[in-house]
């Protein structure tokens, strides 16, 4: 059932439009059941279908507007210089993923996750959410529904905006043709070397990116907008950590800098609030149900001991953590929920 929606273009929010029809009455009691375990096996069910399509031809793509819009965002996001401005560099990654995920999903609207797209981004949610705003201010996307409950907010990635008439910095124009800008390009920057704070952040990544596609040092300038003098700066800065080489030290660079472990970490403290959100809305719906058997006060013993109960990763979040963390006030502890969940199996898995 779910693998039929996947396969027709369904997004998760279509999916929760319909789920009272009497025909989806499985996949219902499975939501209720466990909210976390249906978006599992949704999320499987999308992988399934990417990998089970039929191949297209060149032919089935010709008059494909999707295939044209997204060429066409790649094509005007290949402009280097859009991006030499404060916070180009993030907004660059975040626009590159957002048309990765379109490209996945064969649309040009789709649910964004700003979680999902921070760890395809290699960026902060926050960060995401900042420059969401900044490329939609731009006319790159628009956004068409706001998150509600555990529906993400809906984006539309839109036409290209024209490129700016003048640059900030004057260069000369290109000798050779510079490298397009491509979704793969994400997995230059995926590395705990090109975080921020910690790593080189977005401009050293920029500028690595662009060297390591053959591109001469005198035109580095001109492909990211920067001035020389910063491209002289970074490409120093790189050479003395040895990453100016065809096998650049990665992970032992990163753990020179402190950053090593920064997009693991991300990631799991993305799955941990996610599985916190699912945690106190199944307590709130606990909380709501009436006829309900009230213990005793105290911790239960679920939530002493994360390996008090052997219950499969499916069952009810409430069976396997207990009842919610809260204040002496009765309000909910985020943190310690955060902190419990962070050293369960199922956060690290």
């Amino acid at each position: 059932m779910l693998l039929g929606m996947a396969a027709s273009g369904w997004a998760w929010r279509d999916v929760l439009a319909q789920l009272q029809q009497p025909g989806l009455v499985r996949l219902r009691e499975d939501y209720e059941r466990g909210e976390a375990h249906a978006i599992s096996q949704w999320q499987k069910a999308l992988m399934l279908a990417a990998e089970s399509a039929w191949p297209r031809t060149a032919a089935d793509r010709a008059d494909d507007q999707v295939a044209v819009q997204l060429a066409a965002t790649l094509s005007a996001a290949a402009i280097g210089p859009r991006w030499a401005r404060p916070g180009g560099a993030s907004d660059e990654r975040v626009l590159l993923a957002f048309a990765a995920l379109c490209e996945q999903a064969h649309a040009v609207t789709i649910n964004v996750d700003v979680r999902r797209l921070a760890e395809a981004a290699n960026v902060d949610a926050s960060t995401v959410s900042r420059s969401l705003r900044r490329l939609a201010v731009e006319g790159w996307v628009r956004l068409q529904a706001v998150s509600e409950g555990t529906a993400a907010a809906s984006w539309t990635l839109l036409d290209p905006p024209a490129c700016p008439a003048a640059t900030q910095v004057e260069t000369r124009p290109p000798a050779r043709e510079l490298p397009p800008a491509d979704p793969s390009r994400l997995e230059h920057a995926q590395h705990d070397v090109w975080v921020w704070r910690d790593g080189f952040g977005g401009v050293g990544e920029r500028v690595h990116y662009y060297w390591s596609q053959g591109v001469p040092t005198s035109q580095i300038a001109a492909a990211t907008g920067y001035s020389l003098r910063t491209v002289v700066r970074w490409l120093s800065v790189l050479g003395q950590h040895r990453m100016l080489t065809w096998r650049p030290r990665w992970e032992s660079v990163a753990r020179i800098l402190g950053a090593a472990g920064v997009t693991v970490a991300r990631a799991r403290r993305h799955r941990a609030e996610r599985i916190a959100f699912d945690w106190w809305r199944a307590e709130l719906d606990w909380r709501c149900t009436p006829g309900k058997r009230r213990r005793r006060t105290g911790v239960s013993a679920a939530a002493g001991a994360a390996a008090a109960i052997a219950l499969p990763i499916a069952a009810p979040i409430r069976a396997r953590a207990g009842r919610f963390p809260t204040k002496p006030d009765g309000r909910m502890d985020w943190r310690d929920a955060l902190a419990q969940l962070s050293s369960r199996d199922e956060v690290t898995a």
